[in-house]
């Protein structure tokens, strides 16, 4: 490593923290760098937020490429998140529908009808409290929707060798979640004119 290399990293780190993460003030600067620095610094600081889904699924969602600021993205996150437990939702009273299924089976999805139709209405809480920048009162809200995603899945695996269908929509569930509360968490450390431009 050359002597010169220590002062260019400690400026272009000193750079980057003091413009911070969520800097938006390029007026060119597309909705899908938001999206990818945003998902970057979510997976760095949330074990839970894997890049790759956080960024397929805001860029997969119609809306998803509309934002401007990290506020916006957040927003649209816990839209991405209802969609997806009305799905999983509707996806479980499918199944339900099979009059065959093993008795030990249906009541674990019965169990998990019950935790998503009780979810759908907790989420539009969350956006209520979100868009009134009541953070906390949103965490409150989605951290109960992710549990709900882990019960769903710990009922399956009381009885060994019971294959849960549930088990990848249980995981995007969760791991949605994550993305929205990670936000969150990077919306309470940035001054308001940050997050919002």
């Amino acid at each position: 490593m050359s002597s010169a290399t220590g002062p260019v990293s400690f400026f272009l780190f000193y750079f980057f923290m003091a413009s911070g993460p969520f800097l938006r003030s390029d007026a060119s600067s597309s909705s899908d760098d938001l999206i990818a620095d945003a998902c970057s610094r979510c997976s760095e600081a949330n074990p839970n937020v894997d890049y790759g889904f956080c960024v397929a699924s805001f860029e997969s969602y119609p809306q998803g490429n509309l934002a401007e600021n990290l506020t916006e993205l957040g927003r649209i996150s816990i839209d991405i998140l209802t969609e997806n437990v009305t799905g999983t939702r509707d996806f479980v009273n499918g199944i339900l529908e099979n009059e065959s299924l093993d008795p030990y089976v249906q009541g674990c999805l019965e169990d998990c009808s019950e935790l998503y139709s009780d979810s759908i209405p907790t989420l539009a809480d969350a956006a209520e409290a979100y868009d009134e920048g009541r953070y906390n009162d949103a965490n409150i809200y989605l951290s109960s929707v992710m549990d709900a995603s882990s019960t769903c899945g710990e009922g399956f695996a009381e009885k060994e060798g019971t294959v849960s269908p549930m088990e990848n929509r249980n995981n995007d569930v969760f791991h949605l979640c994550a993305i929205s509360l990670s936000i969150m968490s990077e919306l309470r450390r940035l001054p308001v004119q940050e997050a919002t431009s």
